[in-house]
C-alpha cells in the first residue's frame, strides 16, 4: 500500500508538473519558431479540452484492463506529444497534435485513474485522507519541475528542456510497472466472505 501511495503521488507529480509548466515554451517557441503566441495558447487550450473528455474513456479502459497499461501507454502517449512540440513546425497542423496526445497522456497518467486505484486499495476509514495526500502531491510536482524547466531553457535552449520534458514524462511509464489494482482489505474479506458462502451452498446442495 506505501509503495502505490508513493508511486502514485509520484506519477501525479511529474504528470501536473509538466503540464502546468508548457506555458514556460511560449516566448521561446514563439521568438524561434514564430508561432503565434494565438497558436501556442490553442495548443494547450486544446490539450485541456481532449483532458476533460477523454477522462472517462481512459478510465473505462483501467476499470477494463488495470491501471498498470493504461498508465503506461498515456505516459507514452504523452511523452511523444512533448516530443513532436520539437519538431511541430514541420508539418501542418503540428502544434495542435502534440496538444491533443499531451491531453490524453495527462488524462492517464493524472487524477482519474491513479485516485480511483488508491481508492479502491485504502479502507474506507482512511480513504479521504488518504486520497487527499495523492491529490496534494500534483501540485509539488510543478514546485520542483517549473524551476528546472526555466533553468533548463535559459542554460541549453527550449529544444533540449522540451526533450527532457518528454524523458520525464516517459519515466511515468517505468513507475507504473509496479502499480496493480489492489482490494482495501474490507473488500477483500468480503469477497473471501462470498467465495465462502457460494462453496458452502454449493456443497450443500450435492450433498
Amino acid at each position: 500500500m506505501f509503495v502505490l501511495l508513493v508511486l502514485s503521488g509520484l506519477i501525479i507529480s511529474i504528470c501536473m508538473g509538466l503540464r502546468q509548466s508548457l506555458g514556460l515554451f511560449m516566448r521561446p517557441m514563439t521568438v524561434e519558431v514564430g508561432f503565434s503566441a494565438a497558436t501556442f495558447g490553442f495548443s494547450i487550450a486544446l490539450q485541456n479540452i481532449v483532458w476533460g473528455l477523454s477522462q472517462p474513456f481512459v478510465g473505462a479502459l483501467a476499470d477494463r484492463y488495470g491501471p498498470r497499461p493504461v498508465l503506461i501507454g498515456t505516459a507514452f502517449i504523452y511523452a511523444a506529444g512533448l516530443l513532436l512540440m520539437v519538431y511541430a513546425n514541420a508539418f501542418p497542423a503540428g502544434l495542435q497534435i502534440a496538444g491533443f496526445l499531451a491531453g490524453i497522456g495527462t488524462a492517464g497518467t493524472g487524477f482519474g485513474v491513479l485516485i480511483g486505484t488508491v481508492s479502491r486499495a485504502t479502507p474506507e476509514a482512511k480513504r479521504c485522507k488518504t486520497v487527499g495526500i495523492v491529490a496534494a502531491a500534483g501540485s509539488l510536482g510543478t514546485m520542483v519541475i517549473a524551476p528546472i524547466g526555466q533553468t533548463l531553457i535559459a542554460d541549453v535552449g527550449w529544444k533540449t528542456a522540451m526533450v527532457t520534458f518528454a524523458v520525464l514524462a516517459a519515466s511515468m511509464a517505468v513507475f507504473s510497472l509496479a502499480i496493480r489494482e489492489q482490494a482495501a482489505p474490507q473488500l477483500r474479506h468480503r469477497a473471501c466472505a462470498t467465495r465462502y458462502a457460494k462453496r458452502s451452498r454449493t456443497a450443500a446442495t450435492s450433498s
